[in-house]
């Protein structure tokens, strides 16, 4: 895959293009990005987070709730 790097002035990147050819193969292999680029076109950019369910496995969304929870804590306890 070649990938090109846009990058500001500052030469920070601040996007990557990826070749046609191989976005459409990502694209069909992950179902969901399927249901996030159909979700754009039937509510005209209106994505729902219930669109995405089913994506992750239920241990991956518990790890990630636990980080959130933890990152939470973390925030109040530094204010």
């Amino acid at each position: 895959m070649s990938l090109q790097y846009l990058k500001d002035d500052h030469n920070n990147i601040t996007a990557v293009v990826v070749p046609i050819g191989d976005w459409e193969k990502i694209t069909k292999a992950h179902k969901d990005i399927q249901l996030m680029l159909l979700s754009k076109k039937d509510t005209d950019n209106n994505i729902k987070p219930s669109d995405f369910r089913g994506c992750i496995s239920k241990e991956t969304a518990d790890k990630l709730n636990a980080h959130i929870e933890q990152s939470r804590n973390e925030w109040r306890n530094n204010i």
